[in-house]
């Protein structure tokens, strides 16, 4: 069986050094043959939960719901 996993999630401490990232990667990414999808590739904020409050939203599920 062969899988290939072509999806992935970086977290940075800074939007500066994400943006760097973003500059670099598709030319280390050529290097093997890969590209980024450009309507797929986007930074999106993260911020550290209150802590007044647990849990939290990830892809698109509240963890603090309840099931």
């Amino acid at each position: 069986m062969i899988r290939a996993a072509d999806d992935f999630v970086l977290g940075f401490g800074s939007e500066e050094g994400a943006r760097r990232l973003i500059d670099v990667l598709p030319k280390r990414f050529e290097n093997y043959g890969l590209t980024i999808h450009p309507e797929k590739t986007r930074l999106v904020p993260f911020e550290r939960p209150r802590r007044d409050r647990e849990g939290g939203e990830f892809a698109g599920a509240d963890s603090t719901r309840d099931l």
